[in-house]
This record gives C-alpha cells, sequence and structure tokens, in this order.
C-alpha cells in the first residue's frame, strides 16, 4: 500500500571459519545478520521512489549456535525505480565499516577464537536486491 513500511529479515548467513576444529569434531562460524524494512510512494510519472532501510549484524559463534554478541550498522538509500525494475544497493564492505573491529568467540574447551572482520572478509560484498511490482503481482 502506499507509503506502507513492511519489514523484512534474512536468514543468517554463516561462514566457517577456516583451521578451527574442536576437540569434538565442531567448528566456529562467522554470521551476518541482515533486516531492514522497505517502503514506497508512487510518483505523478508512475515510477516509486523506493526507501531501503537495513541492519546488518556481524558475530560469531560455534557451528550450530545462534550468535552471541558482535557489532552492527546500518542506515537507508532511497531509489527511484520503475515496475519491473531490478537495481542492486551494495553495502559498505565489513572492512570499510568495521576496519578494527574483531570479535571473539569463547569455545567448550575454554578458548577464545578470535575474528578479525578486515582480514576474514577481505575481498567480500554485500547488496541487497530489489525488485519493484505493482498490483496484484506484488501481494
Amino acid at each position: 500500500m502506499q507509503g506502507e513500511e513492511r519489514e523484512f529479515a534474512f536468514e543468517p548467513l554463516r561462514f566457517p571459519v577456516p583451521g578451527v576444529v574442536l576437540k569434538d569434531g565442531s567448528g566456529v562460524d562467522s554470521i551476518i545478520d541482515i533486516s531492514g524494512a522497505v517502503q514506497g510512494r508512487l510518483r505523478p510519472d508512475g515510477s516509486v521512489d523506493v526507501r531501503v532501510g537495513m541492519g546488518r549484524w556481524i558475530g560469531g559463534a560455534l557451528t550450530g549456535q545462534p550468535r552471541t554478541g558482535g557489532i552492527g550498522d546500518g542506515g537507508h538509500k532511497i531509489v527511484n525505480l520503475r515496475p519491473g525494475e531490478v537495481v542492486s544497493l551494495v553495502l559498505p564492505s565489513q572492512g570499510e565499516v568495521f576496519p578494527k573491529s574483531s570479535y571473539g568467540v569463547l569455545t567448550s574447551e575454554g578458548r577464545i577464537v578470535t575474528i578479525e572482520n578486515k582480514t576474514f572478509y577481505a575481498g567480500a560484498q554485500d547488496s541487497l536486491i530489489v525488485k519493484l511490482t505493482r498490483g496484484a503481482e506484488s501481494r
């Protein structure tokens, strides 16, 4: 509906930390959680101003366990789209946003595995792909 905000949340993305194997065979994952909201306003020319707000949390956990703690960022972008148009909204890289950040995961063995974001996510890029549909096809 015109101006209605709709929330979204993606399943957490999990990335195994290479070289970390605990005595019980489990490992450690770096985890990214992305969620947010989208809102649209129809313009007189038929295009739609779309506001996408999102938050991203990065943390770690033992493999199969939920993320514990972490650091986050967020923001919003406004784009003007026509029906059927697709746009990729590129998010700042973790190394740019969190250049000096790292976090530790306490293992069941009592050791701490430290993950440094800039190194772990070097060369990675997150983006959100938005496709505008209107009318019955968007319900």
